[in-house]
């Protein structure tokens, strides 16, 4: 497991221009040897009282593509972030990929973990410098 720590000051900008959705469909794609999927297939967001606020994007499709559950994180003054879970289709044979976050614009823990499972523990370690190498790239942007 790989954890990504967001820094506050690039809070805003990575919640707003989905620079983490950006990183982990551009670690897929390097990870696949494809091109990397931009726009979402699909969108719901599902509106209610702050606890039951949620949002699902979708990207490409189940032979691959990416998939974030989101649940807004709430408190007396409203919706202020989000948690996610993400669903990875597509990855090389053998790799199975999961990711979770937290951006919470109030500050705190903000974060990205990676989780990489294989066989080899080799090709585990570099599955990682992969990614920290397509997550420096994305976050130099923020």
């Amino acid at each position: 497991m790989i954890r990504f720590s967001i820094p506050r000051e690039k809070l805003e900008k990575v919640a707003r221009d989905n620079l983490l959705d950006r990183f982990l469909l551009d670690f897929l794609a390097e990870l696949s040897s494809r091109h990397p999927i931009r726009n979402p297939a699909r969108v719901d967001v599902t509106r209610g009282d702050y606890d039951t606020a949620k949002r699902k994007v979708v990207y490409g499709n189940r032979c691959y593509g990416l998939v974030m559950n989101g649940r807004g994180i709430v408190s007396g003054r409203g919706v202020h972030g989000e948690s996610a879970s993400w669903t990875f289709y597509g990855a090389p044979r053998g790799i199975r990929l999961s990711a979770a976050s937290v951006l919470d614009m109030r500050g705190g823990n903000n974060y990205l973990e990676l989780h990489v499972r294989t066989e080899e523990p080799d090709r585990e370690r570099e599955i990682e410098t992969l990614a920290r190498e397509v997550f420096d790239r994305i976050m130099l942007k923020a």
